[in-house]
């Protein structure tokens, strides 16, 4: 009798207490909401909560009343051709690659990160024939994965750059897609002025 009235009181303990969220999912959104991948027929009528939007710091410019501002852009940059390379370097004297394009956007009132590859996140994506002056283009090293390295198009199937490279003499010059080496290792484009 003892032991009976014991596990009724357990158990009305354990009724009485509140249950954990988790609890009350299904496997389905149990293991949605752990990062898994279900199919989309399982979660059919669950909230599943969306990730957070990251906004990108970046002012719209408009290409609009003469273009002005992608001019702007490429004769700050043009200016710049023979300046020396240096890695973090991020001007007004020495540039990496993603210094110089932060340094020649700040011209347009762009704040990019200092990184090639977080540069690539920001725009929107533009194809390798509808480059326009302006655009960024981004490149890996060898044919490696992920973005190492980015310029800004000048026209022309030209972009202008800072190069480690010794054939240009570790400065901001200008380059041509066409080059075997950037054919092999394009990883795409982003427009920002529009």
């Amino acid at each position: 009798m003892r032991k009976n009235k014991l596990i009724f009181l357990i158990s009305l303990i354990i009724m009485l207490l509140p249950v954990p969220a988790y609890a009350l999912q299904s496997p389905a959104q149990s293991a949605a909401m752990s990062g898994m991948v279900v199919p989309a027929a399982d979660l059919e009528g669950l909230a599943v909560p969306e990730p957070p939007v990251v906004k990108k710091e970046v002012a719209e410019v408009s290409r609009s009343a003469g273009g002005s501002d992608y001019q702007k852009l490429l004769k700050t940059a043009m200016s710049l051709l023979g300046s020396k390379y240096r890695y973090g370097g991020s001007g007004p004297d020495v540039f990496d690659c993603s210094g110089f394009t932060m340094y020649v956007f700040k011209t347009a009132g762009y704040n990019l990160p200092h990184s090639a590859a977080e540069q690539a996140g920001y725009g929107v994506p533009v194809d390798k024939d509808n480059l326009r002056p302006g655009d960024l283009v981004f490149f890996s090293y060898y044919k490696q994965p992920g973005i190492n390295h980015v310029g800004i198009y000048k026209g022309d199937n030209k972009f202008i750059h800072a190069s480690s490279s010794e054939n240009s003499g570790k400065t901001v010059t200008i380059s041509d897609l066409g080059n075997q080496y950037y054919e092999d290792n394009y990883k795409g484009a982003r427009r920002l002025v529009r």
